[in-house]
């Protein structure tokens, strides 16, 4: 298994290790768990790349931490869940590229729920999604 390193990021937005301390704790895990299992393929190292990248890019818009899961084909998945009908799933495709389904409440019929998915560019997914936090 090949040795992966992370390099503390300090810009003054708080305690950025307290928020990606778990974060790197279950990517580690999941890398982990993907060796012991046949059928699984390890992690795509892009892909994974691609997950920090964006926690990176938007710092200031990322409030939760996401549930993370590996994809039988080696994407790393990010899920964020406020409610039944309100998640987010980001799939890091690579380390620019994501593609996303986002169930959210319509706002003008609060019975219902707004579906939404397509593939974006790390930088503009949650733009494209319509979020300024998450």
């Amino acid at each position: 298994m090949s040795e992966i390193h992370f390099r503390s990021v300090s810009d003054g937005h708080g305690d950025v290790g307290e928020f990606l301390r778990p974060l790197i704790e279950r990517t580690i895990d999941l890398i982990g768990l993907a060796n012991e299992d046949d059928e699984q393929q390890s992690p795509r190292p892009k892909s994974l790349a691609g997950f920090f990248k964006l926690l990176y890019v938007h710092r200031d818009r990322i409030e939760t931490s996401p549930q993370l899961v590996l994809t039988l084909d080696g994407h790393l998945r990010a899920v964020w869940r406020r409610s039944k009908d309100h998640r987010i799933a980001v799939r890091f495709v690579d380390d620019k590229n994501v593609a996303f389904v986002a169930f959210l409440p319509d706002r003008f019929r609060p019975t219902r729920t707004v579906h939404i998915g397509g593939k974006s560019s790390i930088e503009a997914v949650f733009d494209t999604i319509g979020l300024k936090k998450i």
